[in-house]
């Protein structure tokens, strides 16, 4: 890998440990990102949760450490890929009790 992709969209996963993300980059390639026993992973791919090609694969925690904030997430993955994350606009008329007229 010559360029360092450049992630437009970040959701974590529900759950806090192991944490986890799905991105999308800028040429619409997915990324998965996995932390869990101290051990941090990014893989982009067609299916990265299966296989794809490795961004990032180290330890980085304590063996029983699975929490990672978005922040840290991102420093330590900044070695690998770009980050140009899109403000998320929200739909205010998928609010529970948002009355449209």
């Amino acid at each position: 890998m010559t360029d360092k992709p450049i992630v437009i969209k970040l959701v974590k996963l529900p759950g806090c440990c192991p944490s986890q993300w799905e991105a999308k980059t800028s040429n619409g390639k997915d990324i998965f990102i996995h932390y869990r026993c101290g051990h941090l992973t990014a893989v982009m791919g067609d299916e990265p949760r299966i296989c794809g090609e490795t961004l990032f694969d180290r330890n980085i925690g304590d063996d029983l450490d699975g929490l990672i904030f978005d922040k840290e997430l991102m420093s330590y993955l900044s070695e690998t890929i770009s980050w140009n994350l899109q403000p998320i606009q929200e739909d205010k008329s998928q609010r529970i009790g948002f009355h449209n007229g």
